[in-house]
Order: C-alpha cells, then structure tokens, then sequence
C-alpha cells in the first residue's frame, strides 16, 4: 500500500517531511477496513514467496568462499544499523554529550571565521594556528575542557541514575555498570541473609516456647495428705 499511495499523500501534502508521510500512510492503513487491507496482505505474501525462491536459488549457486563473504557483510551491516540505532535511542533519551578537549574548544571557536575554503582546509589551518599558541593562550582553553569534562561527569552520573531507575542499566558506563552489579548483589545478599536470620530467630523462639512447655511441673492429681494432729 506504501508504495501506491505514497505519491498521491505526496501531492496532498507537499510540505511533509518524510517521516511525517509515512505516519499519514501508516494512520490510513490502520483506518482501512479488514476486508480492503485483504488484497494487500495477499499481494505482499505473493512478493514474499517469490523473493524467498529467488533467494535460494541465487545462494545455491554461490561459492562457500562467497557464502562466507556475504554472511560476514551482513553482520557488518546488522552491526552497524545496531550502533545507529543505539545512537539515536541515546540521543533520544538525553544521554549528555561527551566533554570537549581543549583543541575541539579551540577549533569550534575560530571554525566559522575561514570563508571560501574547504573544510579539509580550514581543519589544516586552524590546527597550524593551534600549534602556534603560546602555553598561556592554550592555558584558557585547557582550563574550559577542565570545566566541561566536570559538567559531563556532573550530568552524566544523574542521567545513569535515571537509565537505573528506568530499568536500562546496559546504556550505562560499562565501569558504572560493575559498581552498580556489584551493589545490587550486595543488596540481595543482605536480605538473603536477613530472611535467614529471620527465620532461625523464629526457628528459636519456637524451640524457646517447646523447652519452657516440657520444663514446666506437671500438677499432681493426688490432693495433699491432711498434717496428723
């Protein structure tokens, strides 16, 4: 349906941005009746057929060296649509950007005063510039990488609070992550040891309670011989 329909949105709609197309399409398509969706889930269970049968007779002809390729290309591609994926789930959830060293700071500085000139160039420049400061300019620079690596220590150990308490530990710092392993065992230690501690202090007090029942005199039924006058 996606690709039917989507240059008739498009002419609708001429100003939406891509992603905001394909919610129009995605809304139309979860609106439509089951019996009008019918023919394209059937159309596409056909195209699917047909991939899968050109799939395997174009793998059946391949070499076990080229078998080997394209199975190690494909985890590269899996590996890389995850590092995406794992950025833009970052960036969406706030993760605070990593501190500046003193030669970015420099350079973000003076970037944009070059006009004219390729950025391979300006990069050149700038880093020969660089070079050329004495220790005291390069100080003021070194000090506000200082700063910025104390504002993302700053933010970053609030935003993996936050990852913890959300229950998303593995977005953390792999450091952060062992000492945070490290307490939650210790956490589940301590109580294991006080439910078996609770349960021994029980196991006592009953044992207490038997002890006191069977160390009790029994009360003789005999009653007590009159004194002889």
């Amino acid at each position: 349906m996606s690709s039917e329909q989507r240059p008739i949105f498009k002419k609708q709609n001429p100003d939406l941005k891509s992603l905001e197309l394909i919610k129009k399409i995605a809304f139309a398509w979860n609106e439509l009746p089951v019996s009008e969706k019918k023919p394209y889930e059937m159309a596409a269970a056909a195209e699917g057929q047909i991939y899968k049968e050109e799939m395997a007779r174009f793998k059946a002809q391949l070499t076990p060296e080229q078998t080997a390729t394209l199975k190690k290309e494909k985890m590269q591609r899996l590996a890389k649509k995850k590092s995406i994926g794992m950025k833009r789930a970052l960036t969406i959830l706030g993760k605070p950007k990593r501190p500046r060293n003193s030669v970015n700071i420099f350079i973000a500085e003076h970037f944009n005063e070059a006009k004219g000139i390729s950025f391979q160039e300006n990069m050149k420049n700038l880093m020969k510039e660089w070079n050329k400061l004495q220790n005291s300019q390069k100080q003021l620079y070194m000090q506000l990488a200082e700063d910025d690596k104390v504002r993302y220590e700053n933010e970053i150990a609030v935003w993996e609070k936050q990852m913890i308490e959300v229950g998303r530990e593995d977005l953390i710092r792999f450091k952060q992550r062992e000492i945070f392993e490290k307490q939650r065992k210790a956490k589940r230690r301590k109580a294991i040891m006080k439910t078996i501690s609770d349960i021994n202090s029980s196991k006592l007090e009953k044992i207490l309670k038997s002890n006191m029942m069977t160390s009790k005199p029994e009360k003789s039924s005999t009653p007590p011989r009159k004194a002889e006058e």
